[in-house]
């Protein structure tokens, strides 16, 4: 068995090659590949933090910023979980002294416990909040690294739908569709809907290099709205100096 160069074993092994699809990973800095994640989407297989999964599509460098604002939260939240865990054992344990205190002596021996349990309250009820609130801060910056992504795949095609998008970045349909949804509002997209009912978006200006007619570097601007308003300012044109001309024969 010979890959097309005559390679024994060459095919089997580019197809079982562990680093096939596997990318730099923008917060450990190692090459490989991700996994699913029910919270974050996909996660690096070396460092855990949450990453984006892409195929046959080049990121713009966008969605690092949100990447690393969400890795951030989820260490915060981690280290107020393990607040709000520790302050509960602490109380719990100070409340379970107390209780045995009044049994044992009298219930005024045991307000002095209670007192001292009551830091520890406080601060189990006030990691529980800050945990929620780096679990709202890692949300939005996940949407916004997955919105930046899911747009990176509509600006490089010539028009994508839900499913297309959930295929490039392994999302689920449901989850590629809300990206979808939010990504048709942008002004620099386009929609339409096919008669099957399923949205497409595209760019709304799609550029092309025409080396022999321009020059190396200069770009085309093929946008569809640009070239119907030129061509009606063209038979607008065409028409006023028409009819410039019948008043000047007229007179």
């Amino acid at each position: 068995m010979s890959d097309d160069d005559g390679n024994p074993f060459g095919r089997d092994l580019a197809e079982n090659n562990p680093l096939a699809g596997a990318s730099k990973c923008p917060h450990c800095g190692g090459l490989a590949k991700t996994s699913p994640h029910p919270e974050l989407g996909a996660i690096c297989n070396i460092c855990g933090a949450p990453r984006i999964g892409v195929k046959g599509v080049e990121l713009s460098g966008k969605e690092k910023a949100p990447l690393e604002a969400a890795r951030n939260a989820m260490r915060t939240r981690t280290l107020w979980r393990v607040a709000t865990l520790f302050g509960s054992v602490v109380a719990a344990f100070g409340l379970a002294v107390a209780a045995l205190v009044a049994v044992v002596a009298s219930f005024s021996s045991a307000f002095g416990g209670v007192a001292m349990v009551l830091p520890w309250v406080i601060l189990a009820l006030v990691a529980r909040q800050k945990a929620k609130g780096e679990t709202t801060n890692l949300t939005r910056a996940l949407d916004e690294a997955w919105k930046s992504a899911a747009r990176d795949v509509v600006v490089q095609s010539d028009g994508v739908t839900a499913s297309g998008i959930g295929e490039a970045l392994g999302l689920e349909e449901s989850k590629a569709e809300e990206l979808l949804a939010e990504l048709s509002v942008d002004d620099d997209l386009r929609s339409r809907v096919t008669d099957d009912g399923r949205l497409v978006l595209a760019p709304s200006t799609m550029v092309r290099i025409d080396a022999e007619a321009t020059g190396a570097g200069k770009t085309i601007s093929a946008d569809p709205l640009e070239e119907r308003f030129a061509a009606l300012e063209e038979a607008m044109a065409a028409e006023e100096a028409e009819e410039s001309k019948q008043r000047t024969r007229g007179e």
